[in-house]
């Protein structure tokens, strides 16, 4: 688990760095998956300003992705309230509240014409990343492959490699090259790859898409057979009058793949840890 910061100007954090601790004749071996798993690049960030912070360096973090606003005020104030009914302590059910699915549902009607049935085809997570995971816990296995983009998001290829698939990472700079790239791989790969990675506003790059890119991004699915993830985390962030397009929007995306979204970025929510 990664050490967030408490107080990003205080420079203090919820606990020291891990202590290794070695038993003579026993040891705790993890699964080969896990073994597989590259450090976690935020947990290697924050033990870096961690020392450096110890080491009395002023460092200013532009790790993580946390929102510098807190929610609206409402927003509080209605998970106060919540807190103190009784019935919200007990356990929820496990696709989320309908009257929650609805909103979203409804969201999803207004701002990008696309229809979600709130009752087969929406459900809350503890944050989409969360979802994604479980996701690609359900779809890969040993052999199987995914087409990530490059450069990545750290889950794009983590919750891959947990769930013992493989993946390959396709530039997507040139939106039109990476579309020709996917066509490429699906061509050559023995078996065909059986998941598409997307992350448009695309994390760390900031490449954007119009709504056509999709489009294309549907063919080839119904073409290769594959299954598409849509990672729309930063569905809420567009400048200059640009609307990000969601993947779901479009003709037959709803078929051939499933999108996730936050409320981490667009309602200052990160460490709420609601997710679609």
């Amino acid at each position: 688990m990664s050490q967030e910061p408490i107080n990003s100007q205080s420079g203090l954090f919820e606990q020291p760095p891990p202590v290794h601790r070695k038993v003579e004749n026993f040891e705790v071996v993890p699964a080969q998956r896990v073994l597989r798993l590259p450090p976690y690049m935020f947990g290697r960030i924050n033990q870096l300003l961690y020392d450096k912070r110890v080491a009395g360096h002023d460092v200013i973090d532009l790790g993580m992705g946390n929102p510098s606003d807190p929610p609206q005020d409402f927003v509080i104030e209605k998970l106060t309230e919540a807190a103190h009914d009784p019935r919200n302590h007990g356990y929820s059910k496990s696709n989320g509240l309908l009257n929650l699915r609805r909103e979203l549902a409804s969201k999803y009607l207004k701002r990008y014409g696309a229809r979600i049935d709130p009752n087969s085809e929406a459900i809350v997570c503890l944050g989409s990343k969360e979802g994604f995971s479980h996701m690609c816990l359900a779809m890969m296995g040993p052999g199987d492959t995914a087409i990530v983009p490059a450069p990545y998001f750290p889950v794009h290829t983590y919750a891959v490699a947990l769930a013992s698939g493989n993946t390959i990472a396709l530039e997507v700079a040139d939106s039109e090259q990476f579309l020709r790239d996917i066509e490429f791989t699906c061509e050559h790969l023995f078996p065909k790859p059986k998941l598409l990675i997307i992350n448009y506003p695309h994390n760390p790059s900031t490449v954007t898409i119009e709504p056509e890119f999709y489009v294309d991004v549907v063919r080839l699915a119904r073409k290769y057979g594959f299954m598409v993830i849509s990672d729309f985390a930063y569905a809420d962030v567009g400048f200059d009058g640009y609307q990000p397009p969601s993947f779901l929007a479009t003709p037959g995306a709803i078929d051939v793949g499933v999108e996730f979204t936050t409320m981490s970025k667009g309602y200052n929510m990160a460490g709420w840890c609601v997710g679609f």
